[in-house]
Protein backbone atom coordinates (compact mmCIF):
# COMPACT_ATOMS: atom_id res chain seq x y z
CA UNK A 1 0.00 0.00 0.00
CA UNK A 2 2.92 2.36 0.70
CA UNK A 3 4.09 2.31 -2.89
CA UNK A 4 0.78 3.09 -4.61
CA UNK A 5 1.08 6.92 -4.35
CA UNK A 6 4.68 6.82 -5.60
CA UNK A 7 3.64 4.59 -8.48
CA UNK A 8 0.81 6.96 -9.41
CA UNK A 9 3.16 9.96 -9.35
CA UNK A 10 5.77 8.13 -11.43
CA UNK A 11 3.20 7.06 -14.03
CA UNK A 12 1.88 10.62 -14.29
CA UNK A 13 5.41 12.00 -14.62
CA UNK A 14 6.44 9.45 -17.27
CA UNK A 15 3.27 10.01 -19.26
CA UNK A 16 3.76 13.77 -19.07
CA UNK A 17 7.40 13.48 -20.12
CA UNK A 18 6.49 11.41 -23.20
CA UNK A 19 3.56 13.62 -24.17
CA UNK A 20 0.87 11.08 -23.32
CA UNK A 21 -0.86 13.45 -20.88
CA UNK A 22 -1.32 17.10 -21.71
CA UNK A 23 -1.84 18.33 -18.13
CA UNK A 24 -0.86 16.54 -14.95
CA UNK A 25 -3.02 17.38 -11.92
CA UNK A 26 -3.21 16.42 -8.29
CA UNK A 27 -6.41 14.39 -8.14
CA UNK A 28 -7.26 15.70 -4.65
CA UNK A 29 -6.82 19.44 -5.27
CA UNK A 30 -7.19 19.63 -9.06
CA UNK A 31 -4.05 21.82 -9.16
CA UNK A 32 -1.19 21.29 -11.57
CA UNK A 33 1.17 18.69 -10.16
CA UNK A 34 4.60 20.20 -9.72
CA UNK A 35 7.92 18.73 -8.63
CA UNK A 36 7.62 16.38 -5.66
CA UNK A 37 10.71 16.56 -3.43
CA UNK A 38 9.69 14.48 -0.45
CA UNK A 39 7.21 11.84 0.69
CA UNK A 40 6.92 10.05 4.02
CA UNK A 41 4.50 7.60 5.63
CA UNK A 42 3.36 7.77 9.22
CA UNK A 43 4.54 4.84 11.35
CA UNK A 44 1.01 3.34 11.51
CA UNK A 45 0.51 3.66 7.72
CA UNK A 46 -2.75 5.60 8.16
CA UNK A 47 -1.41 8.76 6.50
CA UNK A 48 1.33 9.79 4.13
CA UNK A 49 2.59 13.28 3.41
CA UNK A 50 4.29 14.86 0.44
CA UNK A 51 5.78 18.22 -0.42
CA UNK A 52 7.58 19.96 -3.23
CA UNK A 53 7.81 22.90 -5.59
CA UNK A 54 4.25 24.17 -5.07
CA UNK A 55 5.05 25.17 -1.43
CA UNK A 56 2.37 22.85 -0.06
CA UNK A 57 2.60 20.07 2.48
CA UNK A 58 -0.19 17.64 1.64
CA UNK A 59 -1.33 14.93 4.01
CA UNK A 60 -3.37 12.09 2.56
CA UNK A 61 -5.44 9.36 4.13
CA UNK A 62 -3.76 6.16 2.97
CA UNK A 63 -6.91 4.01 3.19
CA UNK A 64 -9.13 6.44 1.25
CA UNK A 65 -6.39 7.91 -0.98
CA UNK A 66 -7.92 11.35 -0.34
CA UNK A 67 -6.44 14.64 0.78
CA UNK A 68 -6.79 14.98 4.56
CA UNK A 69 -5.09 18.37 5.11
CA UNK A 70 -2.85 20.79 3.27
CA UNK A 71 -0.50 23.42 4.66
CA UNK A 72 0.97 26.33 2.71
CA UNK A 73 4.55 27.55 3.17
CA UNK A 74 6.41 30.55 1.73
CA UNK A 75 9.08 28.35 0.09
CA UNK A 76 9.14 24.91 -1.50
CA UNK A 77 8.92 21.95 0.89
CA UNK A 78 12.11 19.95 0.53
CA UNK A 79 11.97 17.45 3.40
CA UNK A 80 9.37 16.00 5.78
CA UNK A 81 9.58 13.36 8.51
CA UNK A 82 6.85 11.93 10.69
CA UNK A 83 7.72 11.53 14.36
CA UNK A 84 8.48 7.84 15.03
CA UNK A 85 6.04 7.61 17.98
CA UNK A 86 3.73 10.64 18.04
CA UNK A 87 1.10 10.26 15.34
CA UNK A 88 0.26 13.96 14.90
CA UNK A 89 3.78 15.37 14.68
CA UNK A 90 5.70 15.97 11.45
CA UNK A 91 8.98 17.83 10.90
CA UNK A 92 9.08 20.15 7.89
CA UNK A 93 12.08 21.66 6.10
CA UNK A 94 11.71 24.26 3.36
CA UNK A 95 14.23 26.12 1.18
CA UNK A 96 13.54 29.22 3.24
CA UNK A 97 13.13 29.92 6.90
CA UNK A 98 9.89 28.01 7.57
CA UNK A 99 11.55 25.00 9.19
CA UNK A 100 9.85 23.49 12.19
CA UNK A 101 7.57 20.99 13.80
CA UNK A 102 3.88 20.75 12.80
CA UNK A 103 1.13 19.26 14.95
CA UNK A 104 -1.60 18.24 12.49
CA UNK A 105 -4.17 17.81 15.28
CA UNK A 106 -3.89 21.39 16.59
CA UNK A 107 -2.49 22.88 13.34
CA UNK A 108 0.23 24.51 15.45
CA UNK A 109 3.58 25.10 13.75
CA UNK A 110 6.63 25.53 15.99
CA UNK A 111 9.59 27.10 14.11
CA UNK A 112 13.03 25.66 14.84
Amino acid sequence: MRYIPILIILILRLNLAYGQIEVSKDLATNKALEGIWTIDWRFDDKFYALGGDDKLLRIYSASEMKLFKAYSFSQMVRSINWHPDKENIIAVTTWGDNNGILDIETNKFIPT
